[in-house]
């Protein structure tokens, strides 16, 4: 190959198994990399942020009298012994037994 043909392909051409990257778009990389590093940031920050509302909401039970766990667990066993009972639909009356 002679200079003159290597010069007359766009900067986008294949030559000897490599690519040439355009002018302009060299930067992309950098600009992927930051883009990555801001998501994995973001995602630090949340995670960071649900171990600190985790740790406080112990903190809270641990605060709380033996009275007042006693009555939320009478109600969370109401309402799962409501759930277990099903919803019968309105309209089809159940057969009598």
């Amino acid at each position: 190959m002679s200079v003159a043909s290597l010069m007359a392909k766009p900067a986008t051409a294949r030559h000897w198994g490599c690519r040439v990257p355009e002018v302009g778009r060299s930067m992309t990389w950098v600009n992927e990399a930051i883009r990555a590093t801001r998501m994995i940031g973001h995602r630090v920050v949340a995670l960071l942020y649900l171990i600190f509302v985790r740790v406080l909401d112990w903190l809270w039970l641990f605060g709380r009298s033996a009275a007042s766990k006693n009555v939320e667990l009478l109600i969370l066993r109401h309402e799962l012994a409501m759930l277990r009972r099903g919803n019968p639909t309105l309209g089809h009356p159940t057969p009598a037994r």
